[in-house]
């Protein structure tokens, strides 16, 4: 059974009439690891929306299959210019020129003629919130939150509250109800996010394991790095602008006061992660605790065991293997030191 199938079938047709589609190339950037929303069920549920819209030309209706292909197929959250961008990646084809002016048409900056094909595409693009779906775009807001989780979160919704203040008055105002609902959810919503601090001097396996299943409980998770003078081997800023390398689409922060300190900054509740290795690793961790309580008795700290098969891997370890240099005889320490690939793996995707 085919997973994606008016995905597959779009394609397909395309490619029976000499028009160039990358199908796996595709596959390869819809599948992309900091993808939550803008991904292939998106694809697929557009694709949807065009094949119950009647009284289309088979000339209008190819070109919108090839601009719905393409129009997100180049997704980094925030950027304005990601229309542009994934309209530059149509391969060269008689369609190429109007698919462009579609998948630019999906950038909600204005109001588009109603008799027009951009209509269309926006409708497909958009069908939720034309319909007043509000059921489903609560959980697509999620999912769009997900992949904004780089900016602070008061960020976010302040960017949040804004687009759908633009968005309230495009195409006549016919969006206002739905956007004041949409407003209301986003104000009210208080998202569970925590913080996973610690120095990182590097970032290995072991940490990712903490974080991923820090992942699994909270909505957001920063990663804060702080500075240790019995750990630090190069400044803690410097660390913090790798890490940012690394974690493209995670909300990277350094902080060089007291832990507690820089968690009453936010301006919203977090709690803060703490990993552990061994058993001998809690009883440092509680004590830490219990002088973090005298600074804020209120601090919330919650203590996340690594996958058992990590319990050896420390930075410590890490920097001296980096320190000898190779080995023919056992890992690299590059085998342990996390990667953009690593923290950010292509979703599986099997169309057949």
């Amino acid at each position: 059974m085919i997973k994606y199938p008016l995905f597959d079938h779009a394609a397909e047709e395309l490619l029976k009439l000499k028009t160039p589609v990358n199908k796996q190339n595709l596959i390869y950037s819809y599948t992309e690891g900091h993808r939550y929303y803008h991904n292939l069920d998106h694809i697929e549920y557009m694709l949807g929306v065009l094949s119950n819209l009647s009284n289309l030309s088979n000339d209008d209706r190819m070109v919108l299959q090839y601009a719905i292909l393409y129009h997100d197929k180049v997704y980094i959250p925030g950027d304005k210019y990601n229309e542009k961008k994934s309209a530059e990646q149509l391969p060269p084809s008689p369609l190429n020129e109007r698919a462009k002016e579609l998948i630019l048409s999906t950038d909600l900056s204005e109001s588009v003629p109603k008799e027009s094909l951009e209509y269309v595409m926006r409708l497909c693009d958009i069908w939720d919130i034309f319909q007043g779906y509000t059921q489903k775009l609560f959980f697509d807001s999620l999912k769009v939150e997900k992949e904004f989780q780089v900016y602070d979160y008061k960020k976010y919704l302040d960017g949040r509250i804004k687009f759908l203040d633009n968005l309230r008055f495009l195409d006549g105002g016919r969006y206002q109800s739905v956007c004041s609902t949409l407003q209301c959810f986003a104000r009210a919503r208080q998202p569970n996010i925590a913080v996973y601090a610690g120095t990182f001097n590097g970032f290995h396996v072991g940490h990712l394991s903490i974080l991923q299943k820090a992942e699994e409980i909270f909505d957001k998770v920063i990663i804060a790095v702080g500075t240790d003078p019995n750990k630090d081997s190069e400044p803690a800023y410097k660390r913090c602008e790798k890490l940012r390398e690394i974690f493209k689409h995670h909300q990277v922060e350094f902080f060089n006061n007291y832990l507690t300190d820089y968690l009453a900054s936010k301006e919203y509740p977090v709690t803060l992660i703490r990993g552990l290795r061994t058993d001998v690793d809690f009883k440092q961790e509680e004590q830490k605790l219990r002088m973090m309580q005298d600074f804020s008795p209120d601090v919330k700290v919650i203590f996340i065991p690594c996958d058992k098969k990590y319990e050896h891997v420390s930075s410590t370890m890490v920097r001296s293997m980096q320190h000898i240099g190779m080995s023919s005889t056992c890992n690299s320490a590059n085998d342990y030191l996390v990667d953009y690939y690593k923290v950010y793996p292509h979703q599986q995707v099997d169309l057949n």
